[in-house]
């Protein structure tokens, strides 16, 4: 009677070491941030998500980045890219002598590069964004893939044990 119940803590340890270890790998993942291969997205987003039933986000699957908002809320990228679009066209336009104005005026020049900077540094933070989002994703499958070996797992020790504590009561009554 006492193998029994070692193989049930034993089972219950195992279930708990393999919790642990699947809760640092979703973490690990969920906090990812690098560029992320073709064959994990289709892998995990396309074809896990499915079979686990797991609805996936649409919108973090595209290869553009969506506009990122500032914090304040007050203009977003495409406004910043339009700003910066027509400051470089006044500048480098012919008319009135304004061609001249990058060269004389290095306050124009300054607020150029500054609003460069500020559009590829917005871009790179939607980018690294959306990556994010992506990563976060996979661990969400591979989350729900990894609850769904625990359940499969506690069920059938679970039965294991049904099994052999009804064959050992069995045996007792047999043996009186």
């Amino acid at each position: 009677m006492q193998n029994k119940y070692g193989t049930y803590f034993l089972a219950m340890i195992i279930m708990v070491c393999v919790s642990v270890v699947g809760t640092v790998l979703v973490i690990s993942i969920s906090h990812n941030s690098t560029q992320m291969h073709p064959w994990i997205k289709t892998l995990f987003l396309d074809v896990l998500s499915k079979v686990v039933c797991l609805k996936v986000d649409m919108d973090t699957e595209g290869s553009e980045p969506t506009p990122h908002k500032m914090t304040n809320g007050s203009f977003d990228e495409g406004n910043l890219n339009a700003g910066y679009n027509e400051l470089s066209a006044l500048v480098t336009s012919t008319d009135n002598g304004i061609s001249s104005m990058t060269s004389t005026d290095p306050n124009i020049a300054k607020i150029l590069r500054i609003m460069a900077f500020m559009k590829n540094e917005m871009v790179s933070q939607s980018d690294k964004e959306n990556r994010q989002l992506l990563w976060k994703q996979v661990s969400k499958v591979i989350d729900r893939c990894l609850f769904l070996i625990l359940v499969i797992f506690a069920l059938a020790i679970s039965f294991t044990i049904g099994i052999y504590l009804y064959m050992g009561s069995e045996t007792v009554h047999n043996e009186h």
